[in-house]
């Protein structure tokens, strides 16, 4: 009795492993949710800011250690930089998406969810988003705007009386 009790814990626990093994068909899926929700898109701005960023922060070290680098010595350390991000690209990124998709997701899921990210419903909703942003934007600044005005009455008036209560030089 013990062996078909192991034997039955053991599939049971193996079931999620074998129901989430990646296949073409979840692969394929995978790759046109990424292509639908615009993972690529989204991917390549924060890639190139974080290039830039890098970069700032290396010449930042460099002014620090060095004193005044060269042109050469700042084209030196750039090109590591370009080098580094050269191994890892963007299409990495998104064969490390697409993999860990396909671990969270069946592949009528991820059929799914790319249905949903090329619907026109969405398409429409993610053009608004801006527009939609600003608008709660504007409103969140005129609902605010009178308490940080007072705010900024009763800050100044605050420190006023701190210069008053200093004693004089």
């Amino acid at each position: 009795m013990r062996p078909l009790l192991t034997v039955l814990i053991l599939a049971t626990m193996a079931t999620p492993a074998i129901a989430q093994t990646p296949s073409t068909e979840s692969s394929a899926a995978a790759v046109r949710l990424v292509e639908a929700s615009g993972w690529r898109e989204g991917m390549a701005p924060i890639r190139a800011e974080m290039q830039a960023t890098t970069k700032t922060n290396l010449r930042a070290r460099l002014r620090e250690e060095l004193g005044s680098p060269t042109a050469e010595e700042y084209t030196e350390m750039d090109a590591m930089i370009d080098q580094v991000l050269s191994k890892y690209t963007l299409d990495d990124t998104i064969t490390d998406v697409v993999s860990v998709y396909q671990t969270r997701y069946s592949t009528a899921e991820l059929e799914e969810l790319a249905s949903f990210f090329s619907s026109p419903l969405y398409k429409k909703f993610w053009a608004d988003i801006p527009e939609i942003k600003r608008e709660v934007l504007e409103s969140a600044k005129r609902k605010i705007q009178p308490a940080i005005q007072d705010t900024v009455r009763r800050v100044s008036a605050r420190i006023d009386e701190m210069k008053k209560a200093r004693p004089s030089k």
